[in-house]
């Protein structure tokens, strides 16, 4: 089972950190997702930002995982 915490686009690094910090899952923070550009909105999400939310959260026993999503469906086009 997980736990999620939804991020807004714009939103600093500071802010995700203290939210990540309140929400109480700080230490059983083990994974970033993000979709850049955003489908459908196409919003686009600072990368490099929440790799380093990523290095924040991660130790010598745990490393926090970023996974990035960077063409959509829109843009990659159909399977044939």
């Amino acid at each position: 089972m997980y736990s999620k915490i939804t991020f807004k686009v714009g939103q600093q690094k500071d802010e995700v950190i203290q939210m990540v910090k309140d929400s109480g899952l700080a230490d059983k923070l083990a994974m970033i997702y993000i979709e850049t550009p955003a489908n459908p909105t196409n919003d686009l999400i600072d990368i490099q930002a929440k790799k380093e939310i990523a290095k924040y959260f991660s130790t010598k026993e745990k490393e926090v995982f970023r996974l990035s999503t960077i063409l959509t469906s829109v843009l990659c086009g159909n399977i044939r």
